[in-house]
This record gives structure tokens, sequence and C-alpha cells, in this order.
């Protein structure tokens, strides 16, 4: 990847943006996944990525690639383009959400950020970071940076490990640690470590926090209402939560509400366990299927008689079809797990990310 940069003149940008910062104030946050939507996925200042930019410099990196015999993944273009775009913003803040969070993730090409953060620790992508939460601490512990402190969030245990490569790494650690009631208070612990070790080191000063709580991550338990055809509006929540302890936070929070969820998810998640959790705590589960070839396939759900299956798991029919005839005015949509089936579900129901309040 470092090669595909420099071909494109891009090694100052390297250097440029080695302060990448993960803060409140998101600036920037990749997203990644499916190839079309890239320029939903790519933000600056609240503005997407256009595709024009996308379609340009993206074919720039598959023709470099092509001539250099270098075969990138997916995710690695991304984040190249990526790069570049950051370059060509002169942006001089970024936040940089990695994709596996890991060592041998492409986004760890930056070697000297102002600050790390490791959110939680949980068993997702095994066939590649470890099938044990120690194995996948060593490997997410590889973001940390020599000299850069790093921020440890209360989920992201065993300490030990990342206690041990900080000590190496001569990189200040810091673990957040404490009873929350949900996730989203763990992450305001976390923001708050952040921004202050961000003020002390670096100086920082925040003066437009008005603005920063405004910003809100789509997919995150982001909320809509929606209007059947019956003109009752439905609660609907989308969340890209694709693990066992990425859905169990979720539905922690739902837990009052009556849930009517549609689920799908790529094909290397422990599905088995995802679907007996959302089971234990939802009305009814219907399980969709991206069009794609890393997502689940529908005829592989044996054993599960009471995951429903509309339209052989068509994502739009599907969602269409709970939100006009299925879901009750008392109840709530929750659409959760893949990246993959977010975009569909919105341009199918014609939402954007701006409508994220309940009417």
């Amino acid at each position: 990847m470092e090669k595909v940069l420099q071909h494109l003149k891009c090694a100052k940008q390297c250097n440029q943006l080695n302060h990448v910062v993960v803060l409140l104030p998101l600036i920037f946050q990749v997203l990644e996944k499916e190839l079309k939507y890239i320029y939903q996925k790519n933000e600056v200042n609240n503005q997407m990525i256009s595709e024009e930019y996308v379609q340009e410099h993206l074919n720039d990196f598959f023709n470099l690639a092509e001539r250099n015999n270098l075969e990138l993944t997916f995710f690695e273009y991304v984040t190249c383009l990526a790069l570049k775009y950051f370059n060509d913003m002169h942006l001089k803040y970024v936040s940089w959400e990695t994709g596996l969070g890991g060592r041998m993730d492409s986004t760890n090409i930056i070697t000297s950020p102002l600050i790390s953060i490791i959110t939680t620790i949980g068993f997702d992508h095994m066939h590649i970071l470890g099938n044990t939460l120690a194995l996948i601490a060593k490997e997410k512990a590889g973001i940390i940076k020599q000299n850069c402190p790093v921020v440890i969030g209360p989920k992201s245990q065993p300490y030990e490990i990342f206690i041990n490569e900080a000590k190496e790494k001569n990189a200040d650690l810091t673990i957040v640690q404490g009873e929350f009631q949900d996730f989203n208070d763990e992450n305001n612990a976390i923001v708050a470590a952040s921004s202050k070790i961000l003020m002390e080191k670096y100086k920082f000063t925040f003066n437009n926090f008005e603005e920063a709580l405004k910003i809100k991550q789509p997919c995150r338990l982001e909320q809509f209402s929606i209007k059947n055809e019956q003109g009752n509006y439905i609660k609907l929540y989308l969340d890209v939560g694709h693990n066992e302890q990425a859905i169990k936070s979720v539905l922690d929070l739902l837990k009052d509400q009556q849930i009517i969820c549609i689920y799908g998810a790529s094909n290397d998640k422990d599905i088995t366990s995802c679907l007996q959790l959302l089971k234990s705590h939802c009305h009814q589960v219907y399980m969709v299927q991206a069009k794609t070839n890393r997502a689940f396939q529908i005829k592989q759900l044996l054993g599960f008689d009471d995951i429903k299956v509309l339209y052989d798991g068509d994502i739009s029919k599907t969602t269409l079809n709970i939100v006009n005839k299925v879901c009750q005015i008392d109840q709530a949509i929750l659409v959760i797990g893949s990246f993959y089936i977010m975009d569909e579900v919105r341009m199918v129901l014609k939402i954007c990310q701006s409508e994220c309040d309940f009417k």
C-alpha cells in the first residue's frame, strides 16, 4: 500500500496525516463496505465525498496497482482513497476508525497518531484476530504506537496485554474503569479521558462543544420515524452491531420496547449466538441477505424454525412488508447487523442521515 501511495506522490501526506485523532467532534469517519456507497461513507465536515472524486481517483489506484503487480483488498483501496482525499482537503485533524482494529489493519499505516483508543474487546473477525480474548487483545494492541498515548475502554480486558505493549512502546496508558449503565456512558467516559489527554498534552482547546454534540454517527442506534401506508408513524432503529457483544448492548437499551427485528450479517460472524440473543429479546426476528458474496446465506439457516424469512431474504421487500403490514403502532423496528444491509434499507424507505429524530 505504501508503494501505491508513493506512486501517487502521496508520501508527503503520510506525514501530514500522522496527526490522527478519535474524538467527540467527529471530522471524519471511515465506515467502509460496499464499493458503490463509498461516497456515503467518507465525510469531511459533514460533507460526503463526491461520486466523481471516488470514480476518478479510485480508478487511478486500480491502474497503479495493476501496473505494479500489487494485489490490494477492497479495504486497502478505500484506505488509500481516504488518505488521498484527506491530503487534497488539507485537513488538520482526522478521526480514523480502524477496520479489523488490529496490527494487520491497513489503517495502521498511520505511525504517529495523537492518540490511539481501543474501546472494547469482543469476539469478532476471529478467523484473522484469533479465537480467544487474549489473542484478539494482542492483535488489537498493534495500534499502540511508540511514544503515543493510548486509552483503553472498560471492556478491553485482558488489561495486562495492553499494559505490557504500552510499556514496550513507551506509550502513556489510560484505562477507563468503572460501572456504566450502558455503552453510551462507557463511550462518554472514553471520550472524556481522551479529551483530557489532548488538552493537557497537546494544548487542545474545544470551542464548539454544542456543535460537536449535534453530530450523530450513522447506523449507531440511529433513530427514525417512518410513516407507513396506514398513515401511522413507526419507530425505526438502525444499528451495525454485528457481534454478540454489540447486539447485547443495543438490546439492553431497547429492553422496554417491543421489537420487530430485521437481521443480516456477513458469513464470518457467529450467526447462531447472535440469533439466539435476538430471539430472546425480540418479539419477532426476520433474516435478510445482502447482495454480496460475503453475506450469510439464507439457505444456511438451519435449526431456527422461529426465525422468519420473507421473499427469500430480500432486504427491500422484507423491510417494506414489516413497515406496512407487520409492525404495530406500539412496536418498533430494529434493523441490525452488517453495513451491507443499511444502505438498501435507507433507500427503500427514502431516509437520510439527517432524519434522526422521532416525530
